[in-house]
Protein backbone atom coordinates (compact mmCIF):
# COMPACT_ATOMS: atom_id res chain seq x y z
CA UNK A 1 0.00 0.00 0.00
CA UNK A 2 2.85 2.40 0.82
CA UNK A 3 4.31 1.76 -2.64
CA UNK A 4 1.01 2.76 -4.30
CA UNK A 5 0.86 5.89 -2.14
CA UNK A 6 4.41 6.89 -3.05
CA UNK A 7 3.78 6.33 -6.77
CA UNK A 8 0.61 8.44 -6.53
CA UNK A 9 2.44 11.41 -5.00
CA UNK A 10 5.35 11.18 -7.41
CA UNK A 11 2.86 12.06 -10.17
CA UNK A 12 0.62 14.54 -8.31
CA UNK A 13 0.93 18.08 -7.03
CA UNK A 14 2.52 18.42 -3.63
CA UNK A 15 0.18 18.95 -0.64
CA UNK A 16 0.55 22.09 1.50
CA UNK A 17 0.95 20.00 4.62
CA UNK A 18 1.47 16.40 5.64
CA UNK A 19 0.55 14.84 8.98
CA UNK A 20 2.30 11.60 9.87
CA UNK A 21 0.10 9.83 12.41
CA UNK A 22 1.26 6.26 12.58
CA UNK A 23 2.71 4.27 15.40
CA UNK A 24 2.51 1.32 17.68
CA UNK A 25 4.38 -1.53 19.29
CA UNK A 26 3.33 -4.18 16.75
CA UNK A 27 3.17 -6.42 19.83
CA UNK A 28 6.96 -6.24 20.36
CA UNK A 29 7.54 -4.81 23.81
CA UNK A 30 10.63 -6.44 25.26
CA UNK A 31 14.08 -4.87 25.09
CA UNK A 32 15.21 -8.41 24.25
CA UNK A 33 12.96 -8.68 21.19
CA UNK A 34 14.66 -10.08 18.11
CA UNK A 35 16.57 -7.57 16.04
CA UNK A 36 14.15 -8.04 13.12
CA UNK A 37 11.22 -7.18 15.40
CA UNK A 38 13.02 -4.01 16.52
CA UNK A 39 13.47 -3.09 12.86
CA UNK A 40 9.77 -3.70 12.19
CA UNK A 41 8.82 -1.30 15.00
CA UNK A 42 11.36 1.30 13.87
CA UNK A 43 10.17 1.06 10.27
CA UNK A 44 6.53 1.37 11.34
CA UNK A 45 7.10 4.37 13.64
CA UNK A 46 9.77 6.24 11.63
CA UNK A 47 10.64 4.50 8.37
CA UNK A 48 7.26 5.04 6.72
CA UNK A 49 7.47 8.78 7.43
CA UNK A 50 11.00 8.95 6.05
CA UNK A 51 9.93 7.23 2.83
CA UNK A 52 6.94 9.54 2.37
CA UNK A 53 8.96 12.65 3.21
CA UNK A 54 11.69 11.66 0.75
CA UNK A 55 9.08 11.67 -2.04
CA UNK A 56 7.33 14.89 -0.98
CA UNK A 57 10.19 17.13 0.15
CA UNK A 58 11.78 17.58 -3.30
CA UNK A 59 8.40 18.86 -4.51
CA UNK A 60 7.96 21.03 -1.40
CA UNK A 61 11.32 22.70 -2.03
CA UNK A 62 9.95 24.13 -5.30
CA UNK A 63 7.51 26.44 -3.48
CA UNK A 64 7.26 27.99 -0.03
CA UNK A 65 5.17 27.46 3.08
CA UNK A 66 4.84 23.71 3.44
CA UNK A 67 4.36 21.96 6.77
CA UNK A 68 5.30 18.45 7.89
CA UNK A 69 3.85 17.40 11.25
CA UNK A 70 4.68 14.13 12.98
CA UNK A 71 2.67 12.59 15.80
CA UNK A 72 5.26 11.15 18.17
CA UNK A 73 4.84 10.23 21.84
CA UNK A 74 6.05 11.27 25.26
CA UNK A 75 7.58 7.78 25.33
CA UNK A 76 10.23 9.16 22.99
CA UNK A 77 11.41 11.56 25.70
CA UNK A 78 10.81 9.45 28.80
CA UNK A 79 11.71 6.06 27.27
CA UNK A 80 8.86 4.56 29.33
CA UNK A 81 6.77 1.67 28.17
CA UNK A 82 7.69 -0.71 25.37
CA UNK A 83 11.43 -0.48 24.66
CA UNK A 84 11.27 -0.81 20.86
CA UNK A 85 8.37 1.67 20.67
CA UNK A 86 9.98 4.23 22.99
CA UNK A 87 13.31 4.02 21.18
CA UNK A 88 11.64 4.37 17.78
CA UNK A 89 9.75 7.48 18.96
CA UNK A 90 13.03 8.87 20.31
CA UNK A 91 14.48 8.29 16.83
CA UNK A 92 11.44 10.06 15.34
CA UNK A 93 11.96 13.05 17.66
CA UNK A 94 15.59 13.33 16.58
CA UNK A 95 14.54 13.01 12.95
CA UNK A 96 12.02 15.87 13.40
CA UNK A 97 14.67 18.15 14.86
CA UNK A 98 17.40 17.37 12.33
CA UNK A 99 15.05 17.46 9.33
CA UNK A 100 13.60 20.72 10.65
CA UNK A 101 17.08 22.26 10.80
CA UNK A 102 17.85 21.04 7.30
CA UNK A 103 14.62 22.37 5.76
CA UNK A 104 14.09 25.51 7.86
CA UNK A 105 15.75 27.88 5.39
CA UNK A 106 13.59 26.48 2.60
CA UNK A 107 10.35 27.58 4.35
CA UNK A 108 9.35 23.99 5.07
CA UNK A 109 8.35 23.72 8.73
CA UNK A 110 8.93 20.30 10.29
CA UNK A 111 7.47 19.82 13.76
CA UNK A 112 5.76 17.30 15.97
CA UNK A 113 3.45 16.67 18.86
CA UNK A 114 4.15 14.25 21.69
CA UNK A 115 0.86 13.06 23.16
CA UNK A 116 0.68 11.32 26.48
CA UNK A 117 -1.67 8.43 27.23
CA UNK A 118 -4.73 8.67 24.99
CA UNK A 119 -8.04 6.86 25.49
CA UNK A 120 -9.56 5.69 22.22
CA UNK A 121 -12.07 2.96 21.49
CA UNK A 122 -10.27 -0.38 21.17
CA UNK A 123 -6.93 1.29 21.86
CA UNK A 124 -4.33 0.18 24.40
CA UNK A 125 -5.86 1.96 27.39
CA UNK A 126 -9.40 0.97 26.44
CA UNK A 127 -8.29 -2.67 26.52
CA UNK A 128 -6.60 -2.15 29.90
CA UNK A 129 -9.77 -0.47 31.18
CA UNK A 130 -11.85 -3.51 30.18
CA UNK A 131 -9.41 -6.22 31.25
CA UNK A 132 -7.41 -4.73 34.13
CA UNK A 133 -9.15 -1.64 35.52
CA UNK A 134 -6.93 -1.69 38.62
CA UNK A 135 -3.84 -1.17 36.40
CA UNK A 136 -5.51 1.78 34.70
CA UNK A 137 -6.53 3.33 38.03
CA UNK A 138 -3.00 2.89 39.39
CA UNK A 139 -1.48 4.45 36.27
CA UNK A 140 -3.74 7.49 36.47
CA UNK A 141 -3.16 7.91 40.21
CA UNK A 142 0.63 7.74 39.96
CA UNK A 143 1.38 9.22 36.54
CA UNK A 144 -1.28 11.76 35.56
CA UNK A 145 -1.64 15.08 37.36
CA UNK A 146 -5.12 15.60 35.91
CA UNK A 147 -6.26 12.05 36.71
CA UNK A 148 -7.63 11.26 33.25
CA UNK A 149 -6.50 10.17 29.83
CA UNK A 150 -6.34 12.48 26.86
CA UNK A 151 -8.55 12.25 23.80
CA UNK A 152 -7.69 12.73 20.15
CA UNK A 153 -9.78 15.91 20.15
CA UNK A 154 -7.32 17.37 22.66
CA UNK A 155 -4.35 16.68 20.39
CA UNK A 156 -5.86 17.66 17.03
CA UNK A 157 -6.00 21.45 17.69
CA UNK A 158 -2.23 21.44 18.13
CA UNK A 159 -1.75 19.53 14.87
CA UNK A 160 -4.08 21.97 13.10
CA UNK A 161 -2.07 24.89 14.48
CA UNK A 162 1.20 23.34 13.24
CA UNK A 163 -0.35 22.99 9.77
CA UNK A 164 -1.64 26.56 9.74
CA UNK A 165 -0.23 29.89 8.57
CA UNK A 166 0.57 30.65 12.23
CA UNK A 167 3.25 27.98 12.24
CA UNK A 168 6.26 29.82 10.85
CA UNK A 169 9.80 28.68 10.07
CA UNK A 170 10.67 29.72 13.63
CA UNK A 171 8.65 26.64 14.74
CA UNK A 172 10.81 24.24 12.76
CA UNK A 173 12.06 21.33 14.82
CA UNK A 174 9.54 22.07 17.58
CA UNK A 175 8.13 19.19 19.59
CA UNK A 176 5.02 20.02 21.61
CA UNK A 177 4.44 17.92 24.70
CA UNK A 178 0.70 17.33 25.33
CA UNK A 179 0.44 14.86 28.18
CA UNK A 180 -2.00 15.97 30.89
CA UNK A 181 0.77 16.71 33.35
CA UNK A 182 2.41 13.29 33.19
CA UNK A 183 4.62 12.68 36.19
Amino acid sequence: MLTKFLKFFKKKKCPDFVVHNIGGTLGHKSPLSDYDKWLDVINFNVGVAIKINNVLIPKMKKSANHKIVHVSSISGDSLRGSAPYACSKNFLNSYIKTLGRYLGKKNIVVSGVMPGAIMEKDGHWDNIKRNSPHIMADFLRHHHAIGKFGRAREISPWVIFLCSKFSTPFNTGALINIDGGTM
